[in-house]
């Protein structure tokens, strides 16, 4: 299974990294074309932990950032953080 990490701020504006790509994923109501800034290959077991990290193009501004996880099946959750 692929997890991807995707970073973006308040305004729903894809942060840029030295890795970035685009790829796509399910969405209910059609695919979903998403900037992803980190891809893990994963075999999933009931209890796990996991680390994804991305080094941003440009020093990010002071804000607020969301960080949505997809995989190969779809939406998986998220979390938002700021930098002040």
């Amino acid at each position: 299974t692929e997890l991807y990490l995707v970073v973006t701020d308040i305004y729903g504006n894809p942060v840029k990294s030295t890795s970035s790509s685009t790829v796509t994923v399910p969405s209910p109501q059609d695919d979903l074309k998403v900037d992803v800034v980190d891809i893990e290959t994963v075999n999933l077991k009931e209890s796990q932990s996991l680390a994804m990290s991305f080094a941003p193009e440009e020093k990010l501004v002071a804000g607020e950032y969301h960080l949505m996880v997809y995989s190969d099946e779809g939406y998986l959750g998220a979390t938002a953080f700021k930098l002040r």
